[in-house]
């Protein structure tokens, strides 16, 4: 059996299933659920997946890939993790509003603590919190893309032997990822050919669950668009515009104001603020 260790949001189910799909006894079941993750029941035999490093379980061979991520992935990693995992369905445009309630008994708990001890709140009482406040807490973790929690996880994926590295980026275009499940076929000696057609089917459904793409891409070009002095509308999600701030600092070297309930409405208006 393959195991599978990664992040959870990092489409460590999705590729479990592609690659339990080359025995086209499974290809009848669909894995994905309401909120668009691969979390759908079906029976598994080449390959599981868990988050064996985050959750200190040890493998049970040596038979391992690892999803990885670079530095740049930064944003698009958060927004998966925040976004997707564990079907926790997050609401990331009001994140602030019941707070607590989101996140309390889920992997992400610890922030409540951290938050508190920072910015002297009482989530656990207040259950919402200033918007201003959780936008700044996550804005420290984009400052430094190699500091960022979720990011240093995955680099906390070592082993003391040799795992096939499935880079996530490959996931998001057709021929790499075919290319990567090509080559987990040679490396692992799976015995079932590769249906591209029906490769191609999955994946495009696979992808048309993944928004976070496209917002990695708005507030991409919302930077852009600041640089060049152009105007563009703003309507972000909190994960969204703590990356934007952190990104206007380390440029312009202003701090982005702190106790702002109500973000930026276009880029216009950050150039007006920048300039002060």
């Amino acid at each position: 059996m393959i195991e599978i260790d990664f992040l959870g949001g990092l489409h460590g189910n999705f590729l479990c299933y592609a690659i339990n799909s080359l025995n086209p006894n499974i290809r009848h079941i669909r894995p994905f659920t309401k909120f668009g993750t691969s979390h759908g029941p079906y029976t598994k035999t080449i390959a599981e997946c868990d988050h064996y490093t985050h959750y200190r379980k040890p493998f049970k061979t040596r038979n391992v890939i690892s999803i990885v991520c670079d530095d740049d992935d930064c944003l698009l990693v958060s927004l998966l993790c925040y976004g997707r995992s564990g079907d926790f369905n997050f609401d990331l445009k009001n994140f602030n509003v019941n707070f607590y309630d989101q996140v309390k008994g889920t992997p992400f708990e610890d922030s409540i603590y951290l938050i508190d001890a920072a910015y002297g709140t009482n989530c656990k009482i207040d259950n919402s919190i200033h918007r201003g406040i959780l936008r700044e807490y996550f804005k420290f973790n984009f400052l430094d893309y190699t500091q960022n929690n979720l990011i240093s996880k995955v680099y906390d994926q070592k082993y003391d032997f040799e795992v096939f590295k499935f880079d996530l980026k490959n996931f998001y275009d057709f021929d790499k990822f075919i290319y990567s499940l090509t080559k987990i076929v040679e490396y692992f000696n799976i015995e079932y050919s590769i249906d591209v057609e029906w490769y191609k089917e999955i994946w495009s459904e696979f992808i048309g669950h993944i928004k976070q793409l496209s917002e990695v891409d708005i507030a991409m070009a919302t930077l852009d668009a600041i640089k060049l002095k152009q105007f563009k509308t703003i309507d972000f999600n909190l994960l969204q515009e703590s990356w934007l701030n952190a990104r206007l600092e380390l440029i312009y070297n202003k701090e982005m104001p702190f106790m702002q309930d109500q973000y930026f409405s276009n880029t216009l208006e950050i150039i007006e603020y920048l300039k002060q």
